[in-house]
């Protein structure tokens, strides 16, 4: 194994030596930097979760990923779209999400493999973006549930978004039939629970 030295330091269980050492491997190729791990996110839409890791990569660009474990088969890892739709509601939690890449990470569960990810593209979050968006105000309105309007008009608390909030028509129409005073995808309202 090439970490061998750092594992055993680690006090890694020799079983789990193997996939953490492809893990280490697959850190040092890519990530130069971690903001933030098991960081939780919490949305003023009404929503929350944990991110698994929000770091910059070795290209200096930040980037959100998500961990997956799979019994990968001969064919490769599965990645599906219920992936994408927990990044993107997850990305528009932070500082800059446009600028934000959303990676998916797979970890063979059935036997030791390098790693294995997936960028998602800007338009296949998009999609998954309006995808959550509208799973959203279903699980709102059958549960009878909004989020109050101070929670959804609150200044955001130290970010400096710069860039322009991706204008999502469908999702402001489906959020006026329903009575939603919902921003518009991208924009950022205060989403991220600082753990300090």
């Amino acid at each position: 194994m090439k970490h061998e030295k750092l594992l055993k330091k680690l006090n890694i269980d020799e079983d789990l030596r193997p996939f953490v050492d492809h893990y280490i491997t697959w850190y040092h190729d890519n990530i130069k930097e971690i903001i933030s791990t098991e960081q939780t996110l919490v949305s003023p839409r009404g929503y929350a979760g944990t991110a698994d890791l929000y770091a910059i990569m070795k290209d200096g660009k930040r980037a959100l990923l998500d961990y997956k474990t799979q019994g990968v088969k001969e064919s490769g890892p599965n990645f599906y779209d219920s992936w994408a739709y927990q990044l993107a509601a997850y990305v528009n939690c932070l500082p800059k999400p446009r600028s934000t890449r959303c990676i998916s990470l797979v970890i063979n569960s059935n036997e030791p493999q390098p790693l294995v990810d997936k960028e998602w593209s800007k338009k296949e979050i998009g999609s998954a973006n309006k995808v959550f968006r509208a799973a959203l105000t279903i699980w709102q309105l059958k549960k009878k549930y909004q989020p109050s309007k101070e929670d959804r008009d609150e200044p955001s608390k130290g970010s400096k978004e710069e860039e322009k909030p991706i204008q999502n028509k469908e999702h402001e129409a489906a959020c006026s039939a329903s009575g939603s005073a919902d921003e518009p995808n991208g924009e950022n309202k205060s989403c991220v629970e600082r753990s300090d």
